[in-house]
């Protein structure tokens, strides 16, 4: 089976697109340093059928604020792994505004970050767990060793979200079965 979370089947990191981050966040200035980055990218996702893995590299929620601003003009990507980035909840605020303003984007690997649920509707956990009410499409989300997938409640809510739209678009697809119990909503 070829798909994001597929173990079987894995793209690798693209290392002309991490070099071309690094040289851009070093020099964000640098017009042609941006223009180079955002040409790596939409070659990269073009040439990986829409994905883009850039997992471990150390982005933070500043290098991911800057990397959405870049991804938002590439309707191309599908799926994303920014696996084990310190990515707080910050950067996932910029995510959501990126997952939002593209409904191509189909799954999000955020793995290993420091996202955190403060019971606040705006931190980044909350925020994540809104894309299940404003998307037409379901978004595969992997959201494992962050601190907030240890807050029971949350990833209740989490899984119940997944659930109801997995649901919802089974019923809106003809001849489509419906959801059961037995079905895994990752």
């Amino acid at each position: 089976m070829f798909g994001f979370f597929d173990p079987t089947f894995e793209f690798e990191k693209d290392t002309t697109v991490v070099s071309d981050i690094e040289s851009y966040f070093n020099n964000p200035t640098d017009v042609s340093k941006r223009e180079a980055l955002q040409k790596a990218l939409k070659e990269s996702i073009i040439s990986h059928e829409g994905h883009l893995n850039l997992p471990s590299i150390g982005l933070g929620d500043m290098g991911i604020t800057e990397l959405v601003l870049l991804l938002k003009e590439i309707p191309e990507l599908a799926h994303l792994d920014l696996t084990d980035n310190q990515i707080g909840n910050e950067g996932a605020k910029a995510l959501v505004t990126l997952v939002e303003g593209n409904p191509s984007i189909e799954s999000l690997n955020l793995t290993r970050n420091n996202i955190s649920r403060t019971m606040n509707m705006g931190d980044g956990a909350e925020r994540l767990l809104s894309l299940y009410s404003g998307r037409k499409t379901f978004l595969s989300l992997k959201f494992d060793l962050n601190p907030a997938a240890s807050d029971k409640p949350f990833m209740d809510a989490l899984d119940l979200a997944r659930h109801l739209k997995r649901e919802a678009e089974s019923a809106a697809t003809p001849g489509s079965s419906q959801f059961s119990p037995s079905s895994s909503y990752s």
